[in-house]
């Protein structure tokens, strides 16, 4: 089993993102489990129990991925955010705890499925503005694009738990990859982890 730590509640539509990728693992007799720990701080914080209840379930690898908001801490950077996960994992568990960073947040990967963000905001057919979504201005972040978007289009602003599933659901996790590198290092090291990948 692969566990995937995550710190918000957009994140638990990982499985039918990666619905495929789901399917390859099973072959080979590996299930991925998303566990929600609602907020980064909280989850770097009690990463050391957290990988060590999940390796005691019997996960073979644990995965955090957290969100980096470089609004918030202008310097803070993806390898001090992975660096602050590592640290607070215990050395016994650190071969089998895999640290992973959404630049800037997870709505990045739904302005890189821009034809599934515009089906659900109800604006198909719209020419995409965001070939690198992971680069996208730091005082305005994916979350706030994906709202404005919503509210033109749908009159109301962006429900993660509501929309983020549901552009997560239709989203082609080739195409994210492409655009973000982040979320293809995080994809293809699950991979590897599961024996599908070399």
């Amino acid at each position: 089993m692969i566990r995937v730590l995550t710190e918000g509640r957009t994140e638990v539509a990982l499985k039918q993102l990666l619905s495929a990728e789901v399917k390859q693992m099973a072959e080979r007799g590996v299930s991925l489990r998303i566990t929600t720990v609602q907020g980064k701080e909280r989850l770097i914080k009690e990463a050391a129990v957290l990988v060590r209840n999940a390796v005691a379930d019997g996960a073979a690898y644990v995965f955090a991925l957290v969100d980096l908001y470089p609004e918030a801490d202008p310097s803070s950077s993806v390898s001090d955010v992975r660096q602050r996960m590592i640290s607070a994992v215990s050395s016994e568990h650190r071969d089998q705890f895999r640290p992973h960073v959404a630049v800037h947040d997870v709505e990045a990967w739904m302005l890189a499925s821009w034809d599934a963000l515009c089906r659900v905001a109800g604006c198909p057919g719209q020419k995409c503005k965001y070939p690198s979504p992971e680069r996208v201005n730091h005082t305005k972040p994916p979350k706030k694009h994906v709202d404005e978007l919503l509210r033109r289009y749908r009159k109301r602003g962006y429900r993660e738990t509501v929309d983020g599933r549901r552009v997560l659901e239709l989203a082609d996790p080739d195409e994210i990859a492409r655009k973000c590198p982040h979320f293809r290092a995080f994809r293809e090291d699950i991979l590897k982890c599961a024996g599908v990948r070399r």
